[in-house]
């Protein structure tokens, strides 16, 4: 009985030791990510001409770059920006622009 405690015990360890291994390269690839995503930002910010960007996501790397009030136009409207700049189709600036004055 004993050797069966110390067996399951030394499974848990070993299962433990994989996990937290895991969870450091998680987090290691996650602020790799974020240090890419920011050095994204600091290049909008810096490149020449009139910079537009949208978006939740985009919004906070360039508040966590610092950059954002070196940007032309930020968006907070997201998918619908995007798809706005495609030329889509969007219902509300649809019924907007076919409201009478």
């Amino acid at each position: 009985m004993r050797r069966k405690r110390q067996t399951e015990d030394e499974a848990l360890l070993e299962a433990k030791a994989r996990l937290d291994a895991l969870v450091r390269v998680e987090t290691e690839q996650r602020e790799a990510e974020l240090q890419r995503t920011l050095a994204v930002a600091r290049a909008v910010a810096e490149a020449p001409g009139f910079s537009v960007v949208g978006g939740g996501d985009t919004i906070a790397a360039l508040a966590t770059a610092g950059v954002t009030e070196r940007i032309g136009y930020v968006s907070t409207a997201g998918g619908a920006f995007l798809e706005f700049l495609e030329g889509r189709r969007l219902p509300g600036v649809e019924a907007l622009t076919e409201a009478p004055a």
